[in-house]
């Protein structure tokens, strides 16, 4: 069950990995800058030892005072972030100079982590870079050790909420978060939306409607559809079974009825349309039939040039159900580096792992490669003020999952979809639908 389980969760993260040839590289050691005590401390040796007051040691400090003996660490990341990685370390090496290490960087590509697992844990590296679909699979084979340490920074404090369940697995953290490659997001057109207009569907929707323009929405795409049905707040929920392979789905509730009705009603008023792709809405940009669109960061240089004023883009919007306001979520994907359970200085790896996912990391990442950050950010932050897809990505990845769910989540929820997508023409009870689509999501799978 556990080799099916993880056959399952890695499949799309294979096939999106291209194979990389194998680069090493030992990062050099930073120079010994080390001063004496006295000269470190500021302490006046002419004070007796008892007089003086130590301040309060951090784990970290505690750390570097216990570690006597050359510290050597192997790191494996993908062949495109070999540069930033090599240079992170150099940092690293010179900000713990303290510490003498010997830190080997090499290119290795995704599959051949993954092949590595079924063999000798002890030979793959400390610290290893892989996306977030296979950890249920790497933690079941025994091989990440717990992120249970803050020497550096709190990942519950830093990072989004989709990046952190993203690292987790049985209630526990097992990696640290590196930044958000997929997900959903709003683009719309400035020139007749505001910021303040795509904050809620109910805003969104009267001001298309007044623009004569529509919302494009692929809404018979189950991996787009559970935007709505996985609203925060709701209560419901889809997610792959203890078992790796069937799912669990609550969506027949009443709240689940009232988010379809929703979508109905938004359909039959002509504020929402549903498109069978991207490129569809794009020319529909093009023709000045959508004033806004769900999609991914995959679009956005087809539609910087669809839209007659600049290229906008938020977090999906918030809808009314129930006297209540819920955030719409959205599955989404992130890179994560995990430590190696079996390694010989689990310790400082752990301290390595948090210094290459650490918020200052991060944001250096997206500067050298334009990797989504999957840190909180503020206003401050304003790397990503010109990168407008890149800062929605980041802002709903607070509102998304991982992508965990059985291979029987998809047609069923892409049926359902394709029932709510013309309005339910067909007058269809909506209980029904909801009962079948439920029925279908957690229905046995068959060998």
């Amino acid at each position: 069950m556990k080799k099916k389980l993880i056959n399952m969760l890695s499949l799309v993260s294979l096939l999106c990995m291209s194979a990389c040839g194998t680069q090493q590289s030992t990062v050099p050691a930073a120079e010994d800058t080390q001063q004496t005590e006295s000269e470190s401390s500021g302490i006046d040796k002419s004070i007796p030892a008892a007089d003086v007051k130590e301040a309060p040691q951090t784990e970290l400090d505690r750390l570097i005072a216990d570690t006597k003996d050359k510290v050597t660490l192997s790191v494996w990341v993908p062949d495109e972030e070999m540069d930033i990685t090599d240079s992170l370390i150099q940092t690293f090496q010179a900000e713990y100079s303290d510490v003498e290490f010997d830190i080997t960087l090499e290119a290795k590509a995704e599959d051949d982590i993954y092949d590595s697992v079924s063999g000798d844990k002890a030979q793959v590296a400390d610290v290893f870079e892989f996306t977030d679909t296979l950890l249920p699979g790497y933690a079941e084979a025994g091989l990440l050790a717990e992120a249970d340490s803050s020497y550096i920074y709190n990942i519950s404090e830093t990072d989004t909420a989709g990046a952190i369940k993203s690292a987790e697995y049985d209630s526990k953290l097992l990696a640290y978060p590196v930044s958000v490659y997929n997900g959903c997001f709003l683009y719309y057109d400035d020139a007749v939306l505001s910021e303040s207009d795509v904050s809620s569907l109910e805003k969104l929707s009267e001001k298309v409607k007044a623009s004569g323009k529509k919302i494009a929405f692929e809404i018979s795409n189950a991996w787009y559809l559970y935007s709505f049905f996985g609203a925060e707040g709701s209560g419901l929920k889809v997610s792959i079974s203890s078992d790796g392979v069937s799912n669990e789905c609550n969506w027949n509730e009443k709240v689940g009825e009232d988010i379809a009705n929703l979508i109905i009603e938004n359909i039959k008023n002509g504020t929402l349309e549903a498109v069978d792709s991207n490129m569809e809405a794009v020319e529909g940009f093009e023709k000045g039939k959508y004033a806004a669109m769900v999609s991914g960061p995959w679009s956005a240089e087809d539609i910087k040039g669809s839209v007659s004023g600049n290229l906008a883009a938020a977090k999906l919007p918030t809808i009314r159900i129930s006297e209540r306001d819920l955030q719409l979520s959205s599955f989404a994907g992130f890179r994560l580096l995990g430590v190696n359970s079996a390694g010989k200085n689990p310790e400082w790896a752990k301290v390595l792992a948090e210094y290459l996912s650490s918020k200052d990391a991060q944001l250096k990442r997206y500067g050298v490669n334009g990797y989504c950050p999957a840190c909180l950010l503020s206003e401050a932050d304003t790397i990503l003020s010109d990168d407008a897809p890149a800062r929605a990505l980041n802002e709903q990845s607070d509102h998304s999952v991982p992508l965990r769910v059985g291979i029987n989540y998809y047609a069923p929820a892409s049926m359902l979809g394709e029932a709510l997508s013309d309005g339910n023409a067909a007058g269809r009870s909506v209980k029904e639908l909801l009962r079948q689509a439920v029925e279908g999501i957690t229905s046995e799978v068959m060998e």
